[in-house]
């Protein structure tokens, strides 16, 4: 998981730092993403989101995250259990950026549900 979610990190970080050209014949804004979204009056936006009450929020992450296993893992052990299995059913060794849809791909394929 580490190898993804380092990835991911880098991904979000340049799509969301990166200047969007602007283009005449669309109506999608044009700017920095992050800017758009958190400072919109920035590129003449209006600011649309709604606010949300934090203390539910957090009713709602706790409940989601109840299950220890589920909070360090993304799923339950169950869950897990079964991509294990299914994982070492596969002959690939170790994932890696050159082979993690191919495991994905074939994981899903065999998932039972």
């Amino acid at each position: 998981m580490p190898l993804i979610q380092k990835e991911l990190d880098k991904e979000r970080l340049a799509l969301n730092l990166h200047r969007v050209r602007r283009d005449k014949d669309k109506k999608m804004p044009s700017g920095i993403p992050h800017l758009l979204y958190n400072v919109p009056s920035s590129e003449g936006g209006v600011d649309q989101k709604i606010p949300t009450d934090p203390i539910i929020v957090e009713a709602m992450k706790d409940y989601i995250m109840e299950d220890d296993s589920f909070k360090r893992n993304g799923h339950s052990p169950e869950f897990g259990e079964v991509a294990s299995a299914l994982f070492d059913s596969l002959d690939y060794g170790e994932v890696s950026l050159m082979n993690v849809w191919s495991v994905f791909d074939d994981i899903l394929a065999l998932l039972p549900y």
